[in-house]
Parts: structure tokens; C-alpha cells; sequence
């Protein structure tokens, strides 16, 4: 059973549960991973948290906290898992301005291995363009956002972002790849789909064809 404690759980009662309490979402079940998704309450009204626990006796961990207020929120949109790992994306905006980061959290110690932005955007009239330093650095054309994941149990974490379009083209898709190392711009097509770690390899189909590359 996964067993919670008070340090680490905090909107949840203190108590063993080998499933969540009804009324709560599951997002990963698997014979190593429970993860699920808990709506409203507490700290703000229409918030979500998304919390795990490595099975079968591993703690209860507060993974992230989603909230939707008249400012603005934030939501997973993506969610793998992998051995004791778990990745994700988040998008959150207002009227400040927003964006989207990809995160590793791994389960069994409770804290993430890997985060960066993925996305960045300003408020409309806003003068400063959005800067993402890690993916610019790789060159044209930056992949914004995280439309598909994949993830082994070392944490390699591969996705794909959307470069903006150009009138009358529509965006292409960038796959990017994060290893031990670092990180990585493996392919740039009009459509990239089913990104899979395979062993120590990634694969995917790019424009119909079969692609891989080593993680």
C-alpha cells in the first residue's frame, strides 16, 4: 500500500490507501506508479493536485498544484510515467503573460530531475518578445510547448514542440530530447507522432517514416 505521512501529504487524510479516495481522478496506475488527481478545495477554490506514491508501500507525494482564478491558472496537459518517474507538462498564463514547462519528478525521492521552459508568452501590446534560452541556443526553428512525451526509467525525456507559424504556413514540429548529456534537437518536420523509448533508443515517426536515435 502506499502510505502517507503528514510531511509530504497535506490535503489528503493521513491514513494507508492503496487506491484513492472516490472522487478523486486516476492518472497513472501501473505495478510501480500511482498517480491521481484530486479537484477543488483546499488552498483555493477550483484548484487541482496531482499527487503519487511509488508502489507498494512508498510515500504520498504532492507532485503539482493546478489553480484557476479570475487572473488566470494553470493545468497538466501532458503526463508519462516510466520505473519511478514521472513527466509532465504544465501551461499556465494570465493576464501577466504565461508559458509552459516540462518537468521530471522522480517518485521515489520526491523531488524533480529535470525542468525547463517550454513555452513563454507576454501580454498582448507587450514590447519584449518571450525568451526561451535553452531552446534558442539549439537554433531555428524553437519548438514551443510540449504536444507529445515520452520517458524512460533513467529519466531521458523526449518531446515535441510547434515552431510559430509563418502566413501561410502552418508550424512545424520540433522533437527534442533531453539525456544525461543534456540536451538535444533531433528532428524538424511537418508532423512528428508516437515518440517511444525502446532500451537505451527513441523512436519515432516523422512524416510517415520510421526514425530513431540513440537516448
Amino acid at each position: 500500500m502506499c502510505a502517507s505521512a503528514s510531511s509530504s501529504l497535506v490535503y489528503l487524510p493521513d491514513r494507508e490507501a492503496v487506491t484513492p479516495p472516490r472522487g478523486y481522478r486516476v492518472l497513472v496506475h501501473t505495478p510501480g506508479l500511482l498517480v491521481w488527481r484530486a479537484y477543488g478545495g483546499v488552498p483555493l477554490e477550483g484548484s487541482e493536485t496531482d499527487y503519487g506514491c511509488v508502489r507498494p508501500r512508498g510515500r504520498i507525494r504532492v507532485i503539482d498544484r493546478q489553480f484557476e482564478t479570475f487572473e488566470g491558472g494553470s493545468q497538466v496537459t501532458r503526463i508519462v510515467s516510466a520505473g519511478h518517474l514521472v513527466a509532465y507538462a504544465v501551461q499556465e498564463g494570465g493576464k501577466g503573460g504565461g508559458g509552459a514547462a516540462l518537468t521530471v519528478y522522480n517518485l521515489a525521492r520526491g523531488r524533480a530531475s529535470f525542468e525547463m521552459p517550454v513555452d513563454a508568452y507576454v501580454p498582448e501590446g507587450a514590447i519584449d518578445e518571450p525568451k526561451l534560452p535553452a531552446l534558442e541556443r539549439l537554433g531555428a526553428p524553437v519548438g514551443r510547448g510540449a504536444d507529445a512525451l515520452a520517458l524512460d526509467a533513467v529519466g531521458d525525456v523526449a518531446w515535441v514542440g510547434t515552431s510559430e507559424a509563418k502566413s501561410p504556413q502552418t508550424g512545424e514540429a520540433v522533437l527534442y530530447l533531453h539525456d544525461r548529456s543534456g540536451l538535444h534537437k533531433l528532428a524538424v518536420a511537418s508532423q512528428i507522432t508516437t515518440l517511444a523509448f525502446r532500451g537505451a533508443t527513441l523512436t519515432w515517426q516523422q512524416d510517415g517514416m520510421a526514425e530513431s536515435a540513440p537516448a
